[in-house]
């Protein structure tokens, strides 16, 4: 018999005794944490290996947002649409979208002297997370990236 290790210590934090205290429940929110914890450090390096990859020493002005939306192209092209770039056949809607107003700048003229502001440190370290998060299979190959 299998039993699901979330859900036992979800149980278990919800034992509560007959004047309605619930003693482990600290034991349990430290299992539940202790799961989270990843098995291998594979899937940020596997992160780690395509930003370097996109940011070379050519490309090293590269602003932080751009970077991210790269690296989720190139993650949501390999991950889930199970093919390479070579192999992408992008959209009529796509085509029609490729028009001179994409390069309007939404920047007020004032400030495109001034490096843009990204977004704050907690932000970025979600954004991390949520690329890293993409890389759950450790079993495929990256050879495309």
């Amino acid at each position: 018999m299998e039993i699901d290790s979330v859900k036992f210590w979800g149980n278990v934090r919800q034992l509560s005794n007959a004047i309605g205290e619930t003693p482990y429940e600290q034991l349990a929110d430290f299992c539940l944490k202790a799961l989270t914890l990843p098995v291998s450090n594979a899937v940020v390096e596997r992160v780690f290996s395509i930003m370097n990859a996109v940011k070379t020493r050519a490309r090293n002005k590269m602003q932080l947002e751009i970077l991210q939306c790269i690296i989720r192209i190139r993650v949501h092209l390999k991950e889930v649409l199970k093919s390479c770039c070579i192999d992408f056949q992008p959209s009529h809607d796509m085509l029609m979208s490729f028009t001179s107003q994409m390069y309007e700048s939404t920047r007020n003229p004032k400030d495109l002297g001034t490096p843009r502001q990204t977004s704050n440190s907690t932000a970025e370290g979600e954004d991390l997370l949520e690329m890293i998060t993409l890389f759950d299979n450790d079993n495929e190959s990256h050879d495309c990236l």
